[in-house]
């Protein structure tokens, strides 16, 4: 945890401790705090077992780290995925991580820095490590080694296994403990002298795994028959020896199997017995000589376990717990009330018990920690509230139901949001620098149902989300240069229609692009939806003017839509996730910002990007008109199989992202066309950053991206030194880039007067991301056909080239848009075709380099450049 190489902590960094002191993830909290100058933070034991009070430590304290069992994790994004957003750096571990929930921390919150750490306890703490940066749709690799760390994959007899075979994961280094106190006989079998290093030491994991072609460790299972569950190694043969004590019981075996939606591991005991014995007997009596993590949660009761034809038991053919563990005839108390009622159907729902007595203890039923969270969130579902403290302190239903409280309804609470809303300063950035016709600069997605659309419940899902998303209903009124922003309120007119046409694809496109030239800024509305019912298919056009809506909105829109139009469509009143802040206050947050921040280091580091000497783009004919209706778009597309390697092999390199690879790319082949090693380009953010305010605008819909111009820079001929020119460049831009245009369109005058006025950069960049990551709504697909003209013609355009790439159907898909009045075809797509073959180039040399290297940026003090630091490694050889 000290000079690693798998996390960054630092002095601004606060760590949350949220497990036991007898958990040896606790000594990454501690010390990892102590040891870099962070916070360690401490909370109240009820607090970690409560969503909303681990949100308000984070938020009062902030916290921006924190380590997370994956049991743990998995209840609380269920809970609510809100409590991560202010966070940095998420760790999960302790067991196999949910494809599902990492994915789904993923989408919310794609700036969350989120690490799969593996490690047993006696290689303390963390062994292997692994940057989740992609959403996956099978297991998720442990990672590589961490430094001052060895792991082995070894067969039966001790040697190291090919890639792809599987072995023994063993590991050596710093963090191998002695032994096992007073334990010599076991410290002998698991810790071993290390066959490849003379006076190292192995510790045996018991863990199966395989080397994968990038270097990454693949976990397949347990080499003998430990599981863990909720983070506790468990070796199920003890459980069977004090089961098989039972006087009745003949055979007996424990197995963990996932057996709920939030993918957490449940241990299952299958018995058979020559008397009638209940479940709750069993629980009483393992309750007497085991701790509460080894009791099972499942009791399955069997006239005889099955077996092999070897004769040994059959684990496949042991039937699921929710159809056998519910067998026994009990006499039971039923619910008197609607309050009982309710947690006797939550409780079955995640006990997987049923019918549930109101006075039997939950804990006996299997209960615990992280089932109390799901009974807490489903609770919410239903309009309810507990504390997850209620149900430790009040452990049956009779019990507990007196202290259920109704929910106040949200809709209620969420008050309307209407007047006059400052401009941003992307929105300020789009009135000053471009000309035409302003009304038709829209972003649009083309759907299709996956079965027929029912028009009554497309149109009460628009006028919900019009009415949710507040930025929906702004117009912009135009007066002598002089925009006014206005939410207008509830009673703004919805657009909704139902178009018949013919299966002609034309005529498709002609109506979709006539919709696009119908919006106006001044009344609205900016949101259009049309239903085309074509002979034998159905097309919904959604078109948003760009001034209220963004990359990240759209998410969020298309998930509500689709939550909107299946309550309806069931008979159910449409209800959507609780508000962020409204885009009117967020705007009212960045003018107050831009009133009294401190501008004096964003100016110097802006007015040396912004007052570089470059080299203009050769113009084919300089008084030509750039605007959208002359334009062009080329586009070439990488193998799947480079595709892959960019994505996995080339970032271990120089520990990089993509972004810094396509730059790097890009560089080259500006610099083949321009005989020049430096240019100035546009890049574009998210521009959701903090500005160090605690508003939440995770669900908030509206326009925030940053633009800003970035010194893209490529000296010499060594591949290795330019990839990290770029990152390191990169690294250093301040706050991601959203400040620049807070400072230069609204800060005072005096602030803004210290900035250069430079001519825009001539190229715009956007790597756009990995498509698959964000996947279409599930009633709903994305339609092949074009979603039409989203900008006018007549429109001028910002920039004489603008470059993309996109990660789409597993291949890296590279476009350039141009205008052939400027530039002849012939000299863009050599363009492009040198960016791809520079960007192959860069990822060869990164699959073949053995060794990789770091960049200050990856240090805790990165803030000195590379030559003092190529220098500081000179001088320790």
């Amino acid at each position: 945890i000290l000079n690693t190489n798998y996390i960054v902590i630092d002095e601004s960094d606060r760590i949350l401790q949220t497990g036991s002191l007898a958990f040896d993830a606790s000594t990454f909290e501690i010390w990892g705090a102590l040891l870099n100058g962070a916070c360690i933070c401490f909370a109240p034991e009820k607090a970690l077992l409560e969503s909303g009070e681990i949100g308000r430590l984070i938020n009062e304290h902030g916290v921006t780290m924190m380590w997370f069992t994956s049991s743990l994790f998995n209840q609380l994004v269920e809970a609510d995925i809100r409590i991560f957003k202010n966070l940095r750096t998420l760790l999960v571990g302790g067991e196999k991580l949910s494809v599902y929930h990492i994915n789904k921390i993923r989408k919310t919150y794609p700036e969350l820095k989120i690490i799969n750490g593996y490690g047993p306890t006696e290689n303390t703490t963390f062994t292997i490590c692994y940057p989740i940066e992609k959403t996956f749709e099978k297991d998720i690799p442990l990672g590589r080694p961490i430094a001052n760390t060895t792991v082995y994959i070894l067969d039966k007899i001790g040697q190291p296994v090919p890639i792809g075979i599987p072995g023994e994961i063993c590991t050596g280094g710093d963090g191998v403990a002695r032994g096992y106190l007073h334990q010599p006989a076991l410290t002998e079998e698991k810790f071993i002298e290390d066959p490849f290093q003379r006076g190292g030491r192995l510790y045996k994991t018991g863990d199966l795994g395989f080397w994968q072609h990038e270097g990454l460790v693949k976990f397949i299972g347990r080499a003998d028959s430990q599981v863990k569950v909720r983070g506790f190694r468990i070796e199920p043969e003890e459980i069977e020896f004090h089961l098989l004590q039972y006087p009745s019981v003949r055979e007996a075996v424990v197995i963990s199997r996932t057996t709920s939606h939030a993918g957490t591991q449940e241990l299952i005991a299958y018995f058979s017995a020559s008397d009638e014995c209940s479940s709750e007997q069993m629980r009483h009596y393992l309750a007497k000589v085991l701790p509460a993590y080894m009791i099972p949660s499942y009791f399955v009761k069997l006239n005889q376990l099955p077996l092999t034809k070897n004769g040994k038991i059959d684990r496949k053919a042991l039937p699921a717990p929710e159809a056998s563990a519910t067998n026994e005839v009990k006499k039971f108390t039923e619910p008197r009330n609607d309050a009982e009622r309710l947690l006797s159907d939550v409780w079955s729902a995640v006990l997987g018990q049923s019918p549930v007595d109101i006075h039997e203890n939950y804990f006996i039923l299997g209960g615990d920690s992280i089932k109390a969270i799901q009974v807490i969130n489903r609770l919410k579902q239903n309009g309810w509230e507990l504390k997850v403290w209620d149900i430790f302190q009040y452990q049956s239903i009779v019990e507990l139901a007196p202290h259920l409280e109704k929910i106040a309804d949200p809709v209620r609470q969420e008050e309307e949001v209407h007047g006059s809303v400052p401009l941003t300063s992307v929105e300020r950035w789009f009135f000053t620098e471009h000309k035409g016709e302003l009304h038709h600069f829209n972003q649009a997605v083309l759907l299709q149902g996956r079965q027929a659309l029912n028009p009554d419940s497309l149109r009460a899902a628009f006028a919900k989300l019009q009415e949710h998303h507040d930025a929906l209903r702004m117009t912009f009124h135009i007066h002598n240069d002089q925009i006014e922003q206005f939410n207008a309120d509830y009673n703004h007119p919805l657009s909704f229609e139902v178009i018949n046409i013919d299966d002609d694809k034309d005529n498709l496109l002609e109506y979709i692009n006539k919709v696009h030239r119908s919006m106006t800024l001044e009344t609205g509305p900016l949101m259009k939806a049309v239903l085309f019912r074509l002979n034998s298919e159905e097309r919904l056009l959604i078109v948003i003017h760009h001034l209220v809506v963004d990359g990240v909105s759209w998410r969020i829109l298309l998930e509500d839509l689709e939550a909107g139009y299946r309550q309806h469509g069931q008979g159910k009143a449409i209800t959507l996730p609780p508000k962020t802040i409204s885009f009117k206050e967020w705007a009212e947050a960045v003018e107050r910002f831009a009133e009294v921040a401190d501008f004096e280091k964003a100016t110097a580091y802006w007015s040396n990007v912004e007052s570089a000497e470059t080299v203009p783009l050769p113009i084919e004919n300089p008084g030509a008109v750039n605007n959208y209706g002359t334009s062009q778009t080329i586009i070439r597309d990488i193998s799947e199989e480079a595709t892959e390697q960019l994505m996995t092999g080339v970032p271990r390199a120089y520990h990089t992202e993509i972004n810094d690879i396509l730059l790097t790319a890009l560089g080259r082949a500006l610099k083949h066309w321009l005989k020049h090693d430096r240019i100035r380009i546009s890049l574009e953010g998210h521009g959701r950053e903090s500005l160090g305010q605690e508003l939440d605008i995770s669900r908030t819909v509206g326009w925030f991206t940053s633009i800003y111009p970035f010194l893209l820079e490529v000296p010499g001929d060594d591949i290795g030194r330019q990839i990290k020119q770029v990152k390191e460049s990169l690294r250093k831009i301040p706050r991601k880039g959203v400040e620049l245009g807070i400072l230069r369109y609204m800060a005072p005058e005096l602030k803004r007067s210290a900035l250069p006025t430079p001519a825009p950069p001539e190229i715009s960049f956007n790597y756009l991301g990995h498509f698959e990551d964000t996947k279409g709504p599930q009633m709903f697909t994305f339609a092949d056909e074009s979603s039409g003209e989203a900008n006018s013609p007549n429109l001028t355009r910002y920039h004489a080239l603008d470059i993309s790439g996109i990660i789409a159907r597993r291949r890296l898909r590279l476009s350039v848009t141009f205008n052939a009045a400027l530039h002849r075809q012939k000299s863009i797509e050599s363009l492009l075709w040198n960016f791809k073959e520079e960007l192959l180039t860069i990822i060869e040399h990164c699959w073949k380099k053995k060794d990789s290297e770091k960049t200050p940026g990856d240090f805790t003090y990165s803030d000195i450049s590379m030559e003092e630091y190529e220098s500081i490694l000179e001088n320790l050889q």
